[in-house]
């Protein structure tokens, strides 16, 4: 949907770009109600503990599949991925 968007105002980003830009706003929006509605739950609760550790190595790992996701398409022809999806 948002790239609809922002071809009809006449911008064109390339799937990268668009994750560079879109993500550290959904990041910013989905935050702010995280913390409101969320948290404070889950500082009453005593079985919750935070760990950095495990929330970046995450955060790499999501990132890291995602990125190769967009290479992958970009760089696999139409024949490979009807092949891969006709084997699924």
């Amino acid at each position: 949907m948002i790239h609809i968007l922002l071809t009809s105002k006449g911008i064109n980003l390339n799937p990268i770009t668009s994750l560079y830009y879109i993500a550290p706003n959904c990041l910013e929006f989905l935050s702010i109600p995280c913390l409101i509605v969320e948290f404070p739950l889950l500082k009453h609760k005593r079985s919750f503990n935070f760990n950095f550790v495990i929330f970046g190595t995450n955060s790499l790992c999501a990132f890291t599949l995602n990125l190769v996701v967009f290479l992958l398409v970009g760089k696999i022809s139409a024949l490979t991925r009807n092949a891969v999806r006709m084997n699924k």
